[in-house]
This record gives structure tokens, sequence and C-alpha cells, in this order.
């Protein structure tokens, strides 16, 4: 394995240093899509709350208000990744396999809001109206709110499709380095996956996606030769 003193040796140090000093840009490029996804569940969370009184069934309502909540981060969802895609190319053209990959990409961070986020979400939903009276309708509000925290962890599918563009235009035999920060805010997955060294066919899964640390992945893939230019938040 190599030590991160050896990668920094083994890379193009224009690129290296260029990508280093684009970094704060390219966080708030990433930021900027978190925030996007919660100013919709806000909005969304506004309009429901007004209706909410007036709905005599109130979990048919839950569930048909979530399934719109669901819908619009979709639309939001596909346009930034093929962004986010875009920008990761860095320039490079992109194959009809990378255009298949984002394509799985999107549809995989959309079974991802239909079989965890709105789950999860209806399910707190209902068991604070339950509470409602307990509780209050302050508190009720208040708790709701709180959920924008799990809709803005969507991000990693932003950060994926930034990282994911070179990868899928890669070659099969090409290797890359996984380097995080490793430090105590390295996630347990980033802090196994550092320093090791992986082809586009066995890299376990993108830095930002399959990961505990989600959307606030801090990770890059350095690749053989070259640094590519991708967004990363943080670098070493």
């Amino acid at each position: 394995m190599k030590t991160l003193q050896q990668l920094r040796d083994s890379v193009d140090q224009v690129l290296w240093k260029y990508e280093i000093k684009q970094r704060d840009a390219n966080i708030k490029l990433t930021a900027k899509y978190r925030d996007e996804l919660q100013d919709v569940y806000k909005d969304w969370l506004e309009e429901f709350l007004v209706e909410l009184d007036d709905e005599d069934d109130k979990q048919e309502y839950v569930a048909a208000a979530l399934l719109l909540l669901g819908r619009r981060l979709k639309e939001l969802q596909r346009t930034r990744l093929l962004e986010a895609f875009n920008v990761g190319l860095a320039g490079d053209p992109a194959s009809p396999e990378a255009l298949g990959e984002l394509a799985r990409h999107i549809r995989e961070q959309e079974e991802y809001i239909d079989s965890s986020l709105l789950p999860h979400l209806e399910e707190h939903f209902l068991n604070r109206l339950d509470e409602l009276e307990e509780i209050g309708q302050e508190a009720f509000e208040e708790s709701l709110l709180k959920r924008a925290y799990r809709v803005g962890k969507y991000a990693g599918g932003f950060w994926g499709a930034l990282q994911g563009a070179q990868v899928w235009i890669s070659q099969d035999n090409r290797v890359c380095t996984w380097v995080s920060l490793d430090d105590p805010a390295t996630c347990v997955d980033c802090a196994e996956y550092h320093m090791k060294e992986f082809t586009k066919a066995t890299l376990p899964t993108l830095p930002g996606g399959d990961v505990q640390c989600d959307g606030s992945c801090r990770c890059l893939l350095i690749f053989e030769g070259i640094l590519e230019i991708w967004p990363y938040q943080g670098g070493p």
C-alpha cells in the first residue's frame, strides 16, 4: 500500500495544486445542492401544514402528500445529478457506457427516496400526529422541520455523480486510490477504504455513496499518474 506522500509524488503536481485550490468552490457546489433539497422539503412542509387541519383522514393525507414531496425531490435530483456528471467529466467526452451508469445512478437515488426517505418521514409524521395533543402544535411543527437534515443527506447522490463521471469513463483496469482525510470525522467505511487501490470493477462504492458519512463524505479518488479534476469536500 502506498503512503500518502508516495501518492502525492506519483500524480501530476500542477493538477494536484489546482484541485486543492478549487476545492472550496466545489464544496459550495455540493452544499448548494444540499440546501436546495432542504428548501424543497421546507416549502412542501409549509403547504402540508396549511392543509393538514382540513383533512379528515390524516393518514391518507400524509401518504398522498409525501408522494408529492418525492416527485419534487426527484425532479430536482435528475437536473442536478446531470449537472454534477458534466462537471465531473471535466471536458472529457461521455461514453455511452458512462451515460448508462449515470442513468443507473439516478434510478438508484430515486429508489432510495422511495424505499428509505419517504417511509421514514411517513412513520415520523404519523407518530407525531398521534402525540399532537400531548406535545402541542409548536413542538409538532418543529419536529417535522428537523427532518430537513435527513433530506439533506441525499446530497451524497450529487457527490457520487461528480466523482462517478471519471470512474464511468475509465478503462476497466485503470487503478485509483481512495484517499480520506483520516481524521476523527472520517466515517468507519471511509477509514477502511483509505489508501486502498481499486479498479472500476473492484471499487466497492463511490465516495458519498454506500458509506456512513453519506453526503458529508470528503474522500478523493486519485487515479494513477494524474489527479482528476473532481470536486471534493476537503482534501489531503
